[in-house]
C-alpha cells in the first residue's frame, strides 16, 4: 500500500502512476471493451452470464479504487483525473451495448456524449488554474450510478416496451444534462476569477 501519498503530477515518479487504485483504474478500463465484445457477441445464456460476471468485476474495481485511494492515503492527482474518465467510459460503453437492444436509447448517447466532450475539454483547459475541477462530485456520482444502475437493468430485462425506453433516455439524459451544467458553473467562475477571456496580463 501506499501511506502518506498525497501528491500532484509534477512530483509524481512512474511508480505512483501504479499504485493499486491506479492499477484498479487501468484493469477496469482493459476490461471495458472486452466486456462489449463479449456482450454483442453473446448467444446463448451461458455467453451473457460470462459478459455480466464481468462487468460486475469491472464495477467493484469501481469501488475498491477509491476506497483504497481515501483509506490508504493513495490520493494523487492522476487518480483524481482518471477516476471519473473511467466512470464516463464505463457509462458509453453500456450505453453503446444498450443500443443492440433498444435503439430509442441514441437520444441518451448523443448527449451523453456532448456532454463529456464539452467537460473534458474544459476540464484539460482549467485544471492548471484549479485541479480540484477534475475531482469528483457527490452530484456527479449519484448520476452515474443512476446511469450505471438503469442500464444495466435494460442490459438484463431486454424487453422493456419502447415507450418506456424512451422515457427512460429521456430521464438519463435529463440527467447527464445537470451534471453538465452543474460542472460549466463551476468551469465560468474558474474563467472569471483567472481573466481567462481577456488575455493574460
Amino acid at each position: 500500500m501506499c501511506y502518506n501519498v498525497s501528491m500532484e503530477l509534477k512530483d509524481m515518479k512512474l511508480k505512483d502512476y501504479f499504485n493499486v487504485p491506479n492499477l484498479l483504474c487501468y484493469i477496469r478500463l482493459i476490461l471495458l471493451p472486452v466486456f462489449l465484445f463479449m456482450y454483442r457477441n453473446a448467444t446463448d445464456s451461458s455467453d451473457y452470464v460470462r459478459a455480466f460476471v464481468l462487468l460486475a468485476f469491472a464495477m467493484l474495481t469501481d469501488a475498491l479504487d477509491g476506497f483504497i485511494a481515501r483509506r490508504f492515503n493513495c490520493v494523487t492527482q492522476w487518480g483524481k483525473m482518471i477516476d471519473p474518465i473511467a466512470d464516463k467510459l464505463l457509462q458509453f460503453v453500456l450505453a453503446l451495448a444498450l443500443l443492440g437492444n433498444y435503439p430509442q436509447m441514441w437520444l441518451f448517447v448523443i448527449v451523453f456524449m456532448i456532454k463529456e466532450f464539452y467537460m473534458s475539454f474544459m476540464n484539460l483547459w482549467l485544471v492548471k488554474y484549479d485541479p480540484e475541477i477534475v475531482r469528483a462530485r457527490v452530484f456527479g456520482k449519484v448520476v452515474t450510478v443512476l446511469i450505471d444502475v438503469t442500464v444495466g437493468l435494460l442490459l438484463i430485462f431486454t424487453k422493456v416496451p419502447g415507450t418506456y425506453i424512451w422515457i427512460i433516455a429521456g430521464v438519463l439524459s435529463v440527467a447527464a444534462l445537470y451534471v453538465g451544467f452543474r460542472y460549466s458553473r463551476m468551469h465560468w467562475q474558474i474563467i472569471k476569477d483567472n481573466n481567462l477571456l481577456k488575455g493574460r496580463e
